[in-house]
């Protein structure tokens, strides 16, 4: 079985592979004013993997809301986007793959704490 610390360590990996799709992404387009939502989805999912890496539980929340609005997002407007087609798939699998993560830690029961 696994544990909430490894789920935690698969969906910061997830999101920060996403971090660097959407940078690479936004970079090939040459940061133009059209890629600018990439570019805030980079600094979302870069919140997003150092929440992952506390072990924060509340933030997986908003990233599951954000990988599914997120991917639905670029999979509409793959074309209309200036970003290579290759980034945006990339962009729409680690969406799902992390949507996939988040959700099995979102119902999963949290680990009981140790009061002392």
């Amino acid at each position: 079985m696994i544990r909430t610390k490894n789920i935690f360590s698969i969906a910061a990996l997830l999101a920060l592979l996403n971090t660097i799709v959407h940078v690479l992404g936004a970079a090939m387009a040459g940061f133009a004013s059209a890629a600018m939502p990439i570019v805030i989805g980079a600094v979302a999912w870069l919140i997003f993997t150092l929440g992952f890496k506390a072990n924060l539980r509340w933030i997986a929340y908003f990233a599951f809301l954000v990988a599914l609005i997120g991917g639905i997002y670029v999979y509409a407007s793959i074309t209309a986007l200036p970003v290579p087609q290759w980034a945006s798939m990339a962009i729409v699998v680690l969406n799902a793959l992390l949507a996939l993560v988040l959700f099995v830690l979102i119902w999963r029961r949290p680990a009981k704490q140790l009061i002392k």
